[in-house]
């Protein structure tokens, strides 16, 4: 069954969904002539028309007692509507569902990616590695690689529509469906919560969703209570693989970053960003010569998901001169979300760096291909 649902706006275009609500129950008419509500429910009173006599007017009462009481079953549908569903986006904006979502677009990593760990599949996504059988097996076949443009959305009737902030297709999605903003609260395992709850609540699996936090929970506790010996003195330089000519990647007010101080895995992450707001840059040789990090962890591009790729011989001098490739602490992390809002992807992460960076010495396994390690898990 199909969900069908109410919008309503928290902090904009409350008038604008009213219209919306109108439009999709009808409902608005009802609303706004006393009139007609009274003559409804004369008419689910009686079973004959207005009564001309007294006589007649006796024959509802007579057709009432002969009908019996209600029954049971009638008064336990009144008393206990069916429950709502409620969640508020990262825009602010409630949605109200009165049955579980069931076709849901993803436009965003990170809801593809946990859609998989709940055990759901969504009718399209826009990012090809999420539709990886690594996450769906044979599931993943069903899935659209949808095409930019709005108009393209309409043909699926979907129950929903997941976005990232600042998605420009937003305000024409809205009128092919509600559309839910993913949060972006400045911290990732905060987003992935929100994330994992919202979504599960919204497709009716609940119960999933907290089993997935809950575990999460546990395995940052452990983390957290655990002194790790010579986190205080990891100097990470985290990269992004596109450009393995030069040196680009996250700086210290990255998301990633600050999950790993939370935790007390990292000393520092290099290269302050240029302006407060850029998490994202490009860094000189000489500078990365200079700053001589102790750790270096390469994100893989996309393409490379699910796939054992060496990290590249670089055969330019600086990278060879670097501390970290000298000792082998220059490693690759295969995911396919640029750190996105996912438990699934954030912990094969974590799971990663702290074999890297402390090794089995300290109690930490290899998780080995990203490949097998989703397979595993699915």
């Amino acid at each position: 069954m199909t969900a069908s649902l109410h919008i309503h706006r928290a902090a904009r275009q409350a008038m604008s969904t009213v219209a919306v609500v109108c439009l999709i129950t009808a409902a608005c008419s009802t609303t706004t002539e006393p009139e007609s509500t009274d003559a409804t429910t004369a008419a689910e009173d009686s079973d004959t028309s207005a009564p001309t006599s007294d006589e007649d007017e006796r024959e509802p009462q007579d057709a009432q007692v002969e009908a019996g009481p209600p029954s049971s079953d009638d008064e336990d549908a009144a008393e206990t509507p069916e429950a709502e569903i409620e969640v508020v986006d990262g825009a602010g904006t409630a949605l109200v569902f009165d049955a579980p979502v069931e076709r849901i677009a993803c436009r965003n990593s990170g809801c593809s990616v946990t859609l998989a760990q709940l055990g759901l599949v969504p009718v399209a996504s826009t990012f090809e590695p999420a539709r990886a059988e690594l996450y769906w097996g044979t599931g993943a076949q069903s899935i659209l690689l949808m095409p930019d443009g709005a108009e393209n959305y309409a043909p699926l009737a979907p129950d929903l529509i997941v976005v990232g902030a600042g998605d420009p297709l937003i305000r024409d999605l809205e009128v092919i469906a509600p559309v839910y903003v993913i949060a972006a609260l400045g911290n990732l395992a905060d987003d992935a919560t929100k994330l994992t709850r919202d979504l599960a609540a919204m497709a009716g699996a609940v119960e999933q969703g907290e089993t997935i936090v809950d575990d999460w929970n546990d395995f940052a506790a452990t983390l957290s209570d655990r002194e790790v010996p010579g986190a205080a003195d990891v100097r990470l330089l985290q990269l992004w693989a596109g450009d393995p000519s030069g040196f680009s990647g996250w700086t210290n007010n990255s998301q990633w970053c600050d999950l790993l101080r939370d935790l007390a895995l990292v000393g520092e992450c290099l290269f302050d960003p240029i302006t407060p707001e850029t998490d994202f840059g490009q860094f000189s040789t000489e500078a990365v010569l200079a700053a001589q990090p102790s750790h270096i962890s390469v994100q893989l591009e996309w393409q490379h998901i699910g796939e054992n790729v060496a990290l590249e011989e670089r055969a330019d001098e600086a990278w060879l001169q670097l501390d970290a490739v000298q000792r082998g602490n220059a490693y690759r992390v295969p995911t396919s979300g640029n750190f996105t809002p996912s438990f699934f992807e954030l912990r094969y992460e974590l799971e990663n760096y702290l074999f890297h960076v402390f090794g089995v010495g300290a109690g930490f396994e290899d998780p080995g291909f990203f490949v097998d390690w989703a397979a595993a898990r699915r």
